[in-house]
Formats: structure tokens, sequence, C-alpha cells
């Protein structure tokens, strides 16, 4: 059983996804709408417009034009803008790998309350990404982010006391993360949650 879920642990560190702020596909209306609204400063449009751009969804996709529109909102604390700058930085999507510019923005976005920077931060702390490896720093980010209900944080922990990561092993504590991460639709800890049993 620890192979099974070491193996899913080193996959769940990798996965960093973009946080979408519109949940329906646009109109070509509405995305002129976008594009006016960014264009006078509103922080969440300039987001909006910044995803779309990234995603080349409902425009052409332009990264330059991503990673200007999300730099705009996040000057104005638009938490999702500086997470998805963030995952650009981690990955070297449009921009050269940059580690500490993600970690300075999802920090600020953490700090705002942004539950999918935390956990990005709890990765990289666990994984040493850019920073010394710490795993107490990755676990107390990640329970920050558990509190949001974020499954994949919460998945993170459970393995981090399956395997005793940074602390002392306790398998009803991550029998307890499996079963909130699974509540919270994260697939791969309801498979563990099965194997694992009640």
């Amino acid at each position: 059983m620890k192979l099974y879920v070491s193996l899913f642990f080193a996959l769940v560190m990798f996965v960093a996804s973009f946080q979408n702020l519109h949940a329906a596909v646009l109109s070509p209306s509405q995305i002129e709408t976008v594009k006016q609204n960014a264009a006078n400063n509103d922080p969440d449009s300039q987001a909006v417009l910044g995803l779309l751009y990234l995603e080349g969804d409902g425009v052409e996709k332009d990264l330059e034009k991503a990673k200007e529109w999300l730099e705009k909102a996040s000057e104005n604390n638009q938490t999702e803008a500086m997470h998805n700058l963030g995952i650009m930085y981690l990955q070297g999507i449009g921009v050269k790998t940059d580690y500490q510019k993600a970690f300075d923005l999802f920090t600020k976005s953490a700090n705002l309350n942004n539950h999918d920077s935390q956990c990005n931060l709890g990765i990289m702390y666990i994984k040493g990404l850019g920073i010394q490896q710490d795993s107490v720093k990755a676990r107390e980010w990640f329970e920050k982010a558990s509190e949001g209900n974020n499954g994949q944080a919460q998945y993170n922990l459970a393995v981090i006391y399956y395997q005793g990561i940074g602390t002392n092993k306790d398998l009803k504590k991550a029998k307890e993360y499996f079963a909130k991460a699974c509540k919270n639709g994260f697939e791969k800890a309801c498979q563990v949650s099965q194997q694992l049993g009640k």
C-alpha cells in the first residue's frame, strides 16, 4: 500500500491548475464587455481576460497578452490572477520558469486566502522548488488550504500523515483526510480511501 500512495503523492505534487473565473463559455459580446471592463481597470475582468488569452477561450491564444492582463489584475490584488500568473512562472508557460516569482505570487495570493495558492505553496515547500525543502511549512500550508475544502491539499495531508513526512505517522488522520479529499471531489483520494478501508 505504501508504494501505491507514494506514487499518487508524487503525481499530485506536480499538479497545479489554473483557476477558472468564468464557469460558462462566454459569447463574443460578453468577451467584448470583459475587454472594455478590463481596459477600465476592473481587476476581475482583467483576470478573466488574462485567462481567456492564456487558454485561447473565445480569443486567439496569446501568452504575452495573458501575462500582461494577469499582471495588471495582480497589481490590483486579484487573487485568482496572482495564482494563474504564479502557475505560468512555476511551469514556464509563456515565460521563463521562475520559482521565486511563482513563490512570491502564490504567497501574496495565499495570504489573501486563496486556497489553491496555499496548496501550491505546500507543493513548493515539500518539493523544494526554488526554496529550501521544508515538510513542516508544507504541512502548514496544506492545512490552511484544507480549511477551505481544497481536495488536493487534503489528499496531500493524508499522504503526509500516512507516511509520516515531517510528523509522526498517523493512520487515523490519514484516513480522515483521504475521506475529506474524496468528499471534495479529489478522485485519487476516493481510490486510496477504498483500499485503506474505513
